[in-house]
């Protein structure tokens, strides 16, 4: 059985919120897992997520960084969760998503906060670089 590789925390933050994928393992075939951390306004998730559309989401998160009407969402093997990024406003880029815990009691939890385009560009590289490093 092949190891999994770790990989370095990718974060988007802003003054007031937070994305993190933290302990992330890639399982192979282009499969990852990771630990979800989200912090905006007040409401709080961490969670296993884990993802398999890595190159799907590099591409459209480059079209995001230099178009105004793409959006490239990241989703989450295991529920209906995702992640979106998608240009916003005044240049920056909106961080938004939808996070399931499906257990006897279905919870989950709506999000949306804006970060700068550059730290959405440098999470876009550090994504690519992770993805690229994997192949």
């Amino acid at each position: 059985m092949k190891k999994a590789k770790k990989q370095p925390e990718l974060s988007l933050s802003s003054k007031t919120a937070s994305l993190k994928l933290t302990n992330i393992d890639y399982l192979g075939g282009g499969a990852y897992q990771c630990r979800l951390l989200i912090e905006s306004s007040g409401f709080s998730c961490d969670r296993p997520f884990g993802f398999d559309n890595d190159e799907y989401f590099v591409s459209k998160a480059r079209d995001v960084m230099n178009t105004e009407s793409a959006e490239a969402d990241l989703m989450d093997l295991q529920a209906d969760s995702y992640i979106r990024l998608k240009p916003f406003e005044n240049a920056s880029i909106l961080v938004s998503g939808f996070i399931v815990e499906e257990t006897n009691v279905t919870q989950s939890i709506e999000f949306a906060f804006t970060v700068s385009k550059q730290t959405a560009s440098q999470f876009v590289a550090d994504f690519e670089h992770m993805v690229r490093s994997n192949i």
